[in-house]
């Protein structure tokens, strides 16, 4: 049987339990030596709720109780780095030379055996009962836990769950950094577990810099109006004094000089930011922060809630998806309630009024107000007010025209059809949607067409879409899918042009409408 020189056990031991004791009593006998290295020892988040020094005292009282102090060289913390190769080394640096890695995780093992180290995979000894989730989920839950770690251990890991409930704060001072653009539950979330945990937070508000590159980049708010809405929650919860306030420009800001920042909070995604943060302190040769993640915060789809999905029109800061509405009804068409047609003669934007013998000053004015708001994206619905704007030179990003005008065939058809032709138009696509309804047919094209612009916002030709039957109800759906700060534009008969700026506002009132129509029989 082969005796090993030294081997390297690696764990979270979060918390340490009577499968760890098993491992460690396996291996003995079969390494001369031992090095216990503590995995995520610079992670704090409901995984991992134990810290380093408290693992590392857990392991210390086991080591003593189980004769094993003079089989264990030492205790090493192994933070976590988004470079599996600088972890491999630094892991190498801080446990010594070794010439087996024993354990059953396969992350680490694979890194150990690409670098050519000897694993021993040892198996687990009834994970059923011993294993760190199911025992964080008995805690959690106040359920008995206690049989599932070794019995002179259980006192000490009670005594520090007691204690955690009177510290009023595990840290000083924490960070956070984000955009907060159009304030969201994720922003939230990330802003109440900074309190939760520190006494202070610094906060990081992005610059242009950081957000050039992001989708709908043009119409994230300005520092000073997401400065406000996170000073406004703090407002809230009655701690804008704890907070200060700092200007992100690169993903680091205050952690390259302040000694005073403990922890910093993250989600999953801009977790490996952490990790490039604490890479940096170390070669600084300041204290690595403590990384406490959240979980991520899901809209009713399941999809994470973004500023991003925000910006795009798709959800809002609370996760209701505008779209649902939409795509809900399990029928093909969704029919206007006659007590609702009064309803929606009322106009959803700002009317551009204009006589129908003044159609040219009216187009006129919409161009202005166009120009004037730079929206992201122009969506025109009826044939009129798309070919009029077609013939002063602005060509809507997305077209929907059924060749009628007040339910009567367009007698100029020909005519349109040339205009389009002229504008080579070759994005077209002919679908059918019955006067009064709202087809699935129909919608469809519709989103897609929106979602073509949204992901190519340059060099996307025009595109268009030919209703067979009617358009006027199309202007809801439009509304629905266009991100925000676009503009849909409709005609009003007998009022002249309706141009509506999309907004979180209008589309929970379209949604609201929309909510109102009845399925197909």
């Amino acid at each position: 049987m082969t005796i090993y020189s030294k081997g390297l056990l690696i764990g979270r031991f979060q918390p340490f339990h009577k499968g760890h004791l098993y491992l460690l009593h396996h291996v003995k006998g079969k390494a001369k030596k031992l090095v216990v290295g503590i995995g995520s020892a610079n992670v704090f988040d409901e995984d991992n709720p134990f810290t380093y020094e408290e693992r590392k005292a857990m392991i210390e009282k086991v080591l003593q109780e189980e004769d094993l102090n003079s089989f264990v060289d030492k205790i090493v913390p192994l933070n976590d780095y988004y470079d599996d190769e600088y972890w491999f080394r630094n892991t190498l640096q801080k446990s010594g030379a070794v010439d087996v890695v024993v354990g059953n995780n396969e992350w680490s093992n694979r890194i150990f055996e690409t670098g050519g180290y000897k694993i021993w995979r040892v198996g687990f000894f009834k994970r059923y009962l011993y294993e760190g989730e199911k025992i964080r989920t008995l805690i959690h839950k106040k359920k008995n836990w206690s049989n599932r770690v070794p019995q002179y251990l259980a006192p000490m890991i009670e005594e520090l769950l007691h204690k955690r409930k009177k510290i009023p704060y595990r840290f000083q001072r924490i960070g956070i950094g984000g955009t907060f653009d159009h304030f969201h539950r994720g922003h939230k979330k990330l802003i109440d577990t900074a309190l939760r945990y520190g006494h202070f937070i610094s906060i990081g508000v992005t610059t242009k810099p950081l957000h050039t590159k992001k989708n709908f980049s043009t119409t994230i708010e300005s520092c000073e109006e997401r400065k406000i809405s996170v000073s406004d929650y703090l407002k809230k919860k009655q701690a804008l004094k704890r907070a200060t306030f700092f200007p992100l420009t690169d993903i680091y800001g205050t952690t390259k000089t302040d000694g005073t920042i403990e922890a910093i909070v993250v989600s999953k995604e801009t977790y490996p930011n952490a990790i490039k943060i604490n890479k940096f302190r170390h070669k600084k040769s300041l204290p690595e922060l403590k990384i406490i993640k959240i979980d991520d915060v899901k809209a009713e789809d399941g999809k994470l809630i973004s500023s991003e999905r925000i910006r795009s029109g798709e959800i809002d800061r609370e996760g209701i998806n505008f779209q649902f509405s939409i795509f809900s009804f399990q029928k093909n068409t969704l029919l206007l309630p006659e007590e609702m047609r009064e309803k929606l003669r009322k106009p959803l934007g700002k009317v551009i009024r204009g006589k129908e013998n003044q159609l040219g000053k009216t187009v006129h004015k919409v161009m202005k107000f166009i120009k004037f708001i730079k929206p992201k994206m122009v969506i025109a619905v009826g044939d009129i007010i798309y070919t009029s704007l077609i013939q002063v030179g602005l060509v809507p990003d997305i077209g929907v025209i059924d060749y009628k005008s007040r339910r009567v065939r367009i007698g100029a058809i020909s005519n349109i059809k040339y205009q389009i032709s002229k504008l080579q138009i070759k994005n077209q696509k002919e679908i059918i949607n019955k006067p009064g309804t709202i087809s699935k047919d129909a919608v469809e094209p519709i989103k897609k067409a929106i979602d073509i612009q949204i992901s190519h916002p340059e060099g996307v030709k025009p595109q268009l879409i030919i209703i067979e039957g009617e358009e006027d109800l199309l202007a809801l759906p439009a509304i629905l899918f266009a991100p925000l700060r676009s503009v849909v534009l409709y005609g009003q008969m007998d009022l002249g042009v309706v141009m509506v700026e999309v907004d979180e506002k209008i589309k929970n009132k379209v949604r609201n409408i929309v909510k109102e129509f009845r399925q197909e029989p």
